[in-house]
């Protein structure tokens, strides 16, 4: 890559990253967040996972006591241990 082209590239990396901040887009769908870097998906997957926010919870709770498992619910957010034994007392 050529030095103009390089100063080109970072600057479009610069500009998207500034612009997704400012207006909250959360772009993690880029190439950055799905590299893996030779690491294993699981250590990937607890650091990506968003927390659950509290009406998702709730939602989470109606879905456990409609007989769903709260792994499911793991699989896509990260659970406290506290939030976990809430969850399974709705059982």
């Amino acid at each position: 890559m050529q030095t103009s082209q390089q100063f080109g590239a970072a600057s479009t990396y610069g500009k998207k990253y500034a612009l997704g901040n400012l207006l909250l887009i959360d772009d993690t769908a880029d190439s950055d967040a799905t590299n893996t870097h030779g690491k294993a998906a699981s250590v990937i997957e607890r650091v990506t996972k968003p927390a659950i926010t509290p009406k998702q919870m709730a939602q989470a709770k109606d879905y456990v006591a409609a007989g769903g498992k709260v792994d499911a619910i793991e699989t896509k957010y990260k659970l406290t241990n506290e939030q976990r034994k809430n969850l399974t007392k709705t059982l």
